[in-house]
C-alpha cells in the first residue's frame, strides 16, 4: 500500500495528457463558425463531439463526427501525422454522418484536418486496417 501512495504522488492528478487534451478541445470549438453547436459526446467513445451546422441562427440537422486529438507539432516534409487505432477507424468507416479528425496544437493554436472516411477510401487502407493494431494517419499543411 505504501508504494501506490508514494507513485500517486509522483504523477498528478490532472496530468499533461488531461490538460492537452481539454485545451485542444476548446481551441477547436473556437474554430468553428458563430452558432454552429458541438456537443460533447458522452461517453467519449471514438468521438469527441457531434456538431450541428447552423444557417441564419436556425438548425439545419447537418451534422458531423469530430475527434481531437491534441499534439505539439512535429512537422515532417511540410505533414502532420496523429496514430489512431484501427480499430477507431474501422468505426469511423460505418459512420453514416461525416467523421473529421482534429490535431491541435495546445500552445499555438494551430492544426489541422482530415475527413477521415475519404481519407481512407482514397489511401486504399481497408488491408492495413484489417492487419494493423494502429496506423498513422498524414495531415497535409496545405489543407487546413
Amino acid at each position: 500500500m505504501a508504494d501506490e501512495a508514494h507513485s500517486s504522488e509522483d504523477h498528478p492528478t490532472i496530468g499533461h495528457a488531461q490538460i492537452t487534451g481539454t485545451v485542444s478541445e476548446l481551441k477547436f470549438q473556437l474554430w468553428l463558425p458563430r452558432g454552429w453547436q458541438a456537443r460533447k459526446w458522452l461517453p467519449d467513445v471514438f468521438l469527441d463531439f457531434m456538431v450541428e451546422v447552423t444557417e441564419k441562427g436556425e438548425p439545419t440537422a447537418r451534422h458531423f463526427g469530430v475527434q481531437v486529438k491534441g499534439r505539439r507539432e512535429k512537422q515532417k516534409k511540410g505533414m502532420l501525422s496523429v496514430s489512431i487505432a484501427t480499430k477507431h477507424l474501422r468505426y469511423y468507416a460505418e459512420c453514416r454522418d461525416p467523421v473529421f479528425i482534429f490535431r491541435i496544437d495546445p500552445d499555438s493554436g494551430e492544426g489541422n484536418w482530415v475527413f477521415i472516411q475519404r481519407y481512407l477510401k482514397q489511401a486504399g487502407m481497408a488491408e492495413k486496417l484489417a492487419a494493423q493494431k494502429t496506423v498513422s494517419i498524414r495531415l497535409d499543411l496545405g489543407h487546413t
